[in-house]
């Protein structure tokens, strides 16, 4: 059961995470789309589409790209290798009942979205039932004039694949259908009282259609709108879509057949007259006539079709594309690395003896890391010809470095670094690999925490036993917990969670070098996190 709780947990979390996300994009792109009409409609349609997508990444993209903007204080939980602040120790929830307690409101939650996601779904399989039928009563259309008119327009569009052409008895207007089968159904009394001027214009529209894979679209974006049903601005976008994806038809058709906007909205609206507006249709459709509603926006945006200045509003919806690119990988704020200015309040050490700690700075010869007890170490000068080695990652060990100050100045914040000045001899340490240690706890007293290793090898054992006892940690180091196999999560602290660990608990205990404790696991995930 806590394993069912842990998962909904972390999807609703991602659920919020990818609403907020989804929905700053919406507004841009709504502003973008205000303050520049003459924005070309194919640019327009992407735009939503990448909302569309913002949506769906933010929800599957499990790590999103971290932006180190906040200071330290800000950042409340630190995960993975990276140690807690200790100004936020205070706001961890440190109870199992509490624990219990988030989740069970979650469940709540959850069922109240499961619910929302089985109605959106049967409306989903109600219409594409209902489609499912329509296409069962048509026949291929037989109509001379309409047959020409598909070869014809197909070819001017340069379609590489020509959708089935039906017909059905009754009124209505004609629609395109269909993802992997897509067809163009004709209604065919409807059809018979069209022009021949009215009939390319249908066919032109529909065949913009499917060659701009509008259908596919709109089932994605019909899918999104299932998954965020809870969302008033998925709604918003998806009609701002359906919409778009009109004016880029209306504009396609046009294109292709050289014709006036002006003459082109004119037949459109003598196209509605005969026909009448079409009622709402299955996203696996799309229709020649639309709404009223969406027939007054089309005609009003054809007044930008012929618009002189294409080049600029071309160069508008690039920088806009680009913008909404950028932002369509999922990212987080977290705490700026230790080079930060939130270090200036720490106490300081001069060193002139060995140390190791994080990397912070390396200027003008004064090397200056952040140790284990949260202070700084500064060496105001380094000896001349120190040695170096840096950790080399591809090949898991270490390697000798020509030039100590030139891998100091190219190191990283958070490195951990070595410097070791005994018996004469100065030498640098860069980039230690992590390591992780596996036992079985038996104590934490006097912030000293004692566990029995497992699989330390022969020659370790002999040497030194199984027992191992691990110095005092930095104030705030996490601590995570796996319950019945499941993901870890974060419960706490190492001072405010291991004085209640039950005796034989697996511990793996990470470092990213000696006495340098960066995260405690409790129990055994069957997938890590």
């Amino acid at each position: 059961m806590s394993g069912v709780l842990q998962g909904l947990d972390d999807c609703l979390e991602r659920l919020m995470n990818a609403s907020w996300q989804g929905a700053a994009l919406a507004l841009i792109v709504t502003v973008i789309t205000w303050l520049y009409p003459a924005l070309r409609p194919r640019w327009q349609v992407w735009l939503w589409r990448l909302v569309v997508l913002k949506f769906c990444v933010a929800f599957i993209w499990t790590a999103p790209l971290e932006l180190p903007l906040l200071t330290p204080a800000a950042n409340a939980i630190a995960t993975g290798s990276t140690a807690m602040p200790n100004a936020v120790t205070n706001e961890i929830v440190t109870t199992t009942a509490q624990s219990q307690t988030l989740s069970l409101l979650g469940l709540s939650v959850a069922m109240v979205w499961l619910t929302g996601v089985a109605w959106q779904t049967l409306r989903g399989i109600v219409a594409a039932r209902e489609l499912r039928d329509l296409r069962r009563q048509c026949q291929p259309c037989q109509d001379v004039e309409w047959r020409s008119l598909l070869g014809d327009v197909s070819r001017a569009l340069g379609l590489r694949r020509t959708p089935a052409l039906l017909e059905t008895a009754g009124e209505g207007s004609p629609l395109l259908c269909g993802v992997f089968r897509p067809a163009i159904i004709i209604p065919r009394q409807a059809g018979e009282r069209l022009t021949s001027a009215e009939r390319r214009l249908v066919m032109q529209h529909e065949l913009a259609h499917a060659l701009h894979h509008d259908i596919a679209w709109n089932l994605l974006a019909a899918l999104t709108r299932t998954w965020f049903w809870f969302h008033p601005l998925i709604w918003f976008v998806e009609r701002r879509l359906r919409l778009t994806q009109e004016l880029a038809a209306d504009a396609r058709a046009i294109e292709v057949a050289d014709r006036d906007p002006v003459r082109y909205a004119a037949q459109l609206v003598s196209l509605v007259a005969k026909l009448g507006p079409q009622p709402p249709i299955p996203a696996l459709c799309a229709g020649a006539t639309g709404s009223s509603f969406s027939l007054q926006q089309r005609l009003t945006a054809m007044r930008f079709f012929a618009c002189p200045a294409r080049r600029g509003a071309l160069q508008c919806t690039l920088l806009a594309a680009s913008v909404a690119l950028a932002v369509l990988v999922p990212w987080k704020l977290v705490a700026a690395d230790p080079a930060t200015p939130a270090n200036a309040n720490r106490p300081t050490e001069v060193m002139t003896k060995s140390g190791r700690g994080r990397f912070v700075s390396y200027t003008d010869g004064k090397l200056t890391l952040l140790g284990n007890s949260g202070s700084l170490l500064v060496w105001e000068s380094l000896p001349s010809g120190i040695t170096a080695v840096q950790f080399n990652h591809a090949e898991k060990k270490f390697a000798p470095v020509a030039d100590a100050a030139a891998a100091l100045a190219q190191a990283k914040p958070g490195m951990w670094v070595q410097v070791f000045l005994d018996k004469g001899t100065a030498s640098l340490r860069i980039d230690e690999r992590k390591g992780s240690t596996v036992g079985t706890f038996v104590s934490y007293k006097d912030q000293r925490l004692l566990i029995l290793g497992k699989n330390l090898g022969a020659s370790f054992t002999k040497k030194y036993g199984n027992q191992l006892h691990f110095n005092k940690f930095a104030p705030g180091v996490p601590v995570h917990e796996s319950v019945d196999g499941g993901p870890y999560k974060l419960i706490g602290t190492a001072e405010q969670v291991l004085g209640n660990v039950a005796e034989g608990t697996i511990v793996t205990v990470h470092a990213e070098g000696d006495d340098n404790i960066t995260l405690i696991q409790l129990g055994v995930a069957k997938t890590n996190e």
